[in-house]
């Protein structure tokens, strides 16, 4: 039935002007005196169909719409298939019964279109290499050379789920070539991923964390305290292999050290600035791990500049402990004491002592001049102390101004010795500095004109603060 056939109905229509003013019928647009409003609508008791206000079944008579017993004016109803792209094939998955096909739209009696949105992909089109089935006929690029398979990829990741191959010779939509994707819905997990700490395999490789050996949640933005003193404590998780699995571990972000005078627990073992470390030993007989040794100076050029253990000279006996030491002949004599390999003293704390005892055995307690040392000869008349850094050359020499410390034939000898803040009666003597927090040697020189000597060092000489 046509627009044209409403004509006797508009009459009738018409006529009863009451019913269309009850009806509340808005004023016609353009397009006809039956068309339908702007929004598609019509007065109440009718229906828009196809541009055209009408009622099924009665009058006026509906242009598409079958009566409600199915049947139309023209015959019995047919299904017509949505035609997008023109193509006169229609997508099968979009259909109406209709009695003809209406005038707004593509409408055709064809639904065998797999791609209504393409204009080249219908039943009539010919086979191209584009990953798409241009002919409708179930199979992509059949028949053309250089097939290859091809994966769906769910996540966008670009990677494709096994089991889904599709042959082709360019990837078809939502497929690609790149297989391997371990989580086809996750797309933060590929071939190649960012492995996190979370017991799954993030990267694709058959391994969930435990074989890894980096992860990319085990940084800064994962802080944790490790439960351990000192440094030790603030730490980041980490991935741990263990067991044949993995645990997420709190690793510390921090390696103990040497520990320091800075008031921190530098070593981890819950104790702050403690000795020998900081300050030094508490007593210099029987260090662990030191090494002892003396020397009869035989060059005095560096004396005043220069720690003296490396000075060529004539090794003199000292005790294992470094207790006991021999002088042999007279002349200037360096006893010295080197911390364990690889380790230092700090001495640098403001409040850093030295106490220095000793007793001393000669040939004759009447020597001319005395044993230790001669004032007119310019010799030291007390000991001469060497704080002594990586080399000879960083050096502090510190040299005592007591009058009768020891002098003469003197048969002992006590003092403490203020490192950071002098007092009393030591003062610095020349020496080029150095950072007194990793000293790795301390020496003590005498002169003796005696010949030979012994000097016992007493367990109270040692550091202290």
């Amino acid at each position: 039935m046509t627009v044209g056939r409403l004509a006797p109905a508009l009459g009738l229509a018409l006529a009863s002007s009451s019913v269309l003013a009850g009806a509340c019928l808005s004023a016609w647009p353009l397009g006809g005196p039956w068309a339908c409003s702007a929004d598609q609508t019509c007065a109440q008791g009718y229906t828009c169909d196809d541009g055209v206000c009408c009622k099924p079944g009665g009058q006026p008579a509906c242009p598409t719409l079958p009566a409600p017993n199915g049947n139309c004016e023209t015959g019995e109803a047919k299904v017509w298939f949505e035609d997008r792209d023109g193509d006169g094939d229609g997508n099968a998955r979009v259909s109406r019964v209709l009695c003809r096909a209406p005038l707004t739209g593509g409408w055709v009696l064809s639904g065998t279109d797999c791609d209504d949105a393409d204009l080249s992909i219908n039943l009539a089109a010919r086979e191209t290499c584009n990953g798409k089935d241009d002919n409708c006929d179930g199979v992509i690029d059949e028949g053309l050379p250089g097939l290859r398979p091809f994966q769906r990829d769910s996540d966008g990741d670009g990677y494709g789920e096994a089991g889904t191959d599709a042959y082709a010779c360019a990837a078809p939509p939502g497929m690609v070539e790149l297989p391997g994707d371990c989580a086809p819905f996750d797309p933060s997990k590929f071939p190649g991923g960012v492995e996190l700490c979370n017991g799954l395999d993030d990267d694709c490789d058959g391994t969930p964390d435990s074989l890894e050996t980096a992860f990319g949640d085990t940084g800064g933005a994962w802080p944790c305290l490790t439960g351990r003193p000192g440094i030790c404590s603030d730490g980041a998780f980490a991935c741990v292999p263990q067991g044949g699995g993995v645990a997420r571990q709190c690793v510390s972000s921090s390696t103990m050290r040497r520990e320091t005078c800075n008031q921190v627990d530098d070593d981890c073992d819950g104790m702050t600035d403690e000795q020998p470390s900081c300050l030094g030993p508490v007593s210099l007989v029987g260090v662990a791990g030191a090494t002892y040794s003396a020397k009869r100076i035989t060059s005095t050029s560096s004396i005043n500049v220069a720690c003296q253990r490396s000075t060529a000279g004539v090794a003199e006996p000292v005790s294992a402990n470094g207790a006991v030491w021999n002088g042999v002949s007279p002349g200037f004599h360096v006893w010295a004491v080197e911390v364990p390999a690889g380790s230092a003293w700090d001495l640098s704390a403001p409040n850093a002592k030295l106490r220095l005892t000793f007793s001393a055995s000669i040939p004759s307690s009447a020597l001319a001049g005395g044993a230790w040392g001669n004032r007119s000869l310019d010799h030291p008349a007390n000991p001469v102390i060497y704080v002594c850094g990586d080399t000879d050359g960083e050096v502090i020499r510190y040299v005592s101004a007591a009058a009768n410390d020891l002098s003469g034939n003197e048969m002992s000898f006590s003092s403490v010795l203020m490192l950071n803040n002098l007092a009393g009666d030591w003062v610095t003597g020349r020496g080029s500095g150095f950072d007194t927090s990793r000293v790795r040697r301390l020496e003590v020189m005498l002169w003796n004109q005696a010949g030979n000597f012994t000097v016992t060092f007493d367990g109270a000489s040692g550091f202290f603060q």
